[in-house]
């Protein structure tokens, strides 16, 4: 019977951690298409001049992606100590409002640290996949417009 209650709570904290998950990788790879996209419409001419200039598209996209490394790091950092400090708070606010009144989930440091890695990845990964947009500015197209 008891087993049965603790089954099912731990149904709903797994479940609750994919969906927290899934939005979190979403609006992760939102943010960063807005931002990117912006970034070359802002910088179409000078993504042209160093296309003259002989630089490849590749080179450019991985400046853009170095531009951008460092602040999916230091987010993913400020995430990760939010995280460790206040998810006992928010799991226990959540869980109040179905009778549970205490949770203490213990922290995980290298699960913690894995999911960093993890989201950092992955917003890179997207980073460097939303530059593909630059193999279609040439220096041509640019001076004729």
């Amino acid at each position: 019977m008891i087993g049965d209650a603790i089954g099912t709570y731990v149904t709903m904290v797994s479940n609750l951690v994919k969906a927290i998950v899934f939005s979190t990788l979403v609006l992760v790879a939102l943010v960063l298409a807005l931002i990117i996209k912006t970034m070359i419409v802002k910088t179409k001419q000078d993504v042209g001049i160093k296309k003259a200039l002989g630089y490849r598209s590749f080179d450019i996209r991985i400046q853009i992606l170095l531009s951008i490394v460092p602040v999916i790091i230091i987010g993913a950092l400020i995430g990760m100590l939010l995280s460790i400090f206040c998810s006992n708070l928010i799991v226990t606010v959540m869980f109040s409002a179905i009778g549970v009144v205490k949770v203490n989930f213990l922290n995980n440091i290298v699960m913690y640290a894995i999911m960093t890695v993890g989201f950092s990845m992955f917003a890179v990964l997207v980073s460097y996949l939303l530059t593909n947009s630059i193999k279609k500015i040439s220096p041509y197209n640019l001076i004729k417009e």
